[in-house]
């Protein structure tokens, strides 16, 4: 038998199905089921290179199309518009692919930061500030990164990560893109001072914070030390310990005084 039931009316429990004979008041058989609460799946992709590939593209635009219901939000990396290995040409047709991912299917375009140099070269002339030395010794894979990508959000400090956010501002907005208030820090390397950066900057949400027993491929001698400074950092991040506005003390934890920016 096959039988098709709406259950938008039942609330969340455990319920049992009876079958009947037609005409009969007595079960023949009888089964268990359980109504969930709904699951929300979000979608999530981080743009760690300058260009992202038509490859990667069309694999987004293929979950839009199996799941119309989807939303993805779209974590866009500064370094797109600063990296002079990216043409404008190319430049405009990744604007116009988030552009069509907003109107189309309502997605979100959040930003991404690795420090590259690239962009942290651009900063002082992008929102008129002093010039921020790019950090080459800070990574968490390698003893020197000349070209920024894996060195930690926070080895700068607040002033100087709240002027990498509003450069961030400048450059999507002179691109053709909202001012983006979600972010996600590079390696998840993002630490209260980066939290207080981003509030500094308008944003309202962080996306940093890591379930680190889920990257297991990282752990090892050869890798860096990106494992085992999520594991330190992030230390009783799970997966139901989200969101939390986080203390100002702690950023592991929430508090009475906290950084106005939901830790999800």
């Amino acid at each position: 038998f096959t039988l098709d039931m709406d259950t938008t009316a039942l609330a969340p429990g455990e319920y049992q199905v009876v079958f009947a004979a037609d005409g009969s008041t007595t079960g023949f058989a009888a089964f268990d089921v359980k109504r969930s609460h709904p699951l929300y799946v979000v979608v999530t992709t981080d743009w760690d290179d300058a260009d992202t590939s038509d490859e990667a593209l069309a694999l987004q635009d293929d979950l839009h199309a199996e799941h119309p219901e989807l939303l993805l939000t779209h974590f866009v990396g500064p370094y797109t518009f600063t990296d002079p290995e990216v043409s404008p040409e190319r430049r405009e047709i990744l604007v116009d692919w988030l552009l069509g991912m907003e109107q189309n299917f309502e997605d979100e375009v959040g930003l991404h930061i690795h420090p590259y140099c690239n962009f942290v070269d651009q900063v002082d002339e992008l929102i008129g500030v002093d010039p921020i030395p790019c950090i080459t010794d800070q990574s968490t894979v390698y003893s020197t990164d000349t070209s920024g990508y894996t060195i930690r959000c926070g080895a700068y400090t607040e002033e100087e990560f709240t002027n990498l956010l509003l450069a961030s501002d400048v450059l999507f907005e002179e691109n053709g893109l909202k001012k983006p208030t979600s972010f996600r820090a590079g390696g998840w390397t993002a630490e209260i001072h980066t939290l207080r950066a981003m509030a500094n900057a308008g944003y309202v949400a962080d996306t940093s914070a890591n379930n680190w027993a889920r990257m297991e491929e990282w752990a090892g001698p050869f890798m860096g030390t990106l494992y085992e400074w999520n594991r330190e950092n992030w230390a009783t991040i799970n997966d139901t310990s989200q969101p939390y506005y986080p203390s100002n003390a702690n950023i592991l934890e929430p508090g009475d005084d906290y950084v106005p920016v939901l830790e999800v």
